[in-house]
C-alpha cells in the first residue's frame, strides 16, 4: 500500500512538472492602431490615382484612368475628360489638367466619403470656409478642395481639387 501511495504521489508530482503552465506577464501590449485598408481611389491635392491635375490629356489617357470627352456637360467652360476609377470628370484649360470633380466612389486621404455630413467635413478639416457653393480649403499655393452637399445641404455629394475651375 505505502508502494502504491508513493507511485501515486510520484506520478502527480511528476505530472505537474510536465504540464508547462504559462507565466503571468508583467508587461501590457500596447493597443493595436486601426487602419482602413480598401480600394477606393484617393482624392488628394495632387489628383485621384494616376490622375494628377498639370499633366496633358495625352498623359492623362496613357493612365488607362481617363475616357473620352463628355459632352454633356454645357455649363462647364472647358472639355472635361470621364474619369474611370471614380464616377466624375477631369477638366483640361491651356492643355493641362486643372479640375477634378467627383460625384461618386471616392475618399479623401484624412476619410472622407461620399455621403458624410457637413459636420463630418468641419471635424476633418476645420479650416474648410463656406462659400456659396459649398466648402473650400486650401490646400497649396493655387489649389484648393472643394465640397459640396445635397440633401437639403447635409450630404456630400461633389468634392474635388482644382487649380482653375470649369464652371461658367
Amino acid at each position: 500500500m505505502r508502494a502504491l501511495a508513493v507511485l501515486v504521489v510520484g506520478s502527480v508530482l511528476l505530472a505537474g512538472c510536465t504540464t508547462a503552465q504559462p507565466s503571468p506577464s508583467s508587461t501590457t501590449a500596447a493597443p493595436a492602431r486601426t487602419v482602413v485598408v480598401d480600394d477606393v481611389p484617393v482624392l488628394s491635392p495632387g489628383g485621384l490615382g494616376k490622375v494628377r491635375l498639370g499633366m496633358t490629356l495625352e498623359e492623362l489617357q496613357a493612365t488607362g484612368e481617363v475616357g473620352g470627352q463628355l459632352d454633356n456637360w454645357p455649363q462647364a467652360n472647358c472639355p472635361v475628360y470621364e474619369l474611370k476609377r471614380a464616377s466624375g470628370w477631369v477638366g483640361i484649360e491651356g492643355g493641362v489638367a486643372v479640375d477634378l470633380r467627383l460625384e461618386g466612389g471616392a475618399r479623401t486621404p484624412e476619410g472622407l466619403r461620399f455621403g458624410d455630413s457637413q459636420k463630418r467635413l468641419k471635424e476633418l478639416y476645420p479650416a474648410a470656409e463656406l462659400t456659396p457653393h459649398g466648402y473650400t480649403l486650401p490646400v497649396a499655393e493655387a489649389r484648393f478642395y472643394y465640397f459640396g452637399f445635397g440633401n437639403a445641404g447635409d450630404t456630400l455629394s461633389v468634392m474635388g481639387v482644382r487649380d482653375i475651375g470649369c464652371f461658367l
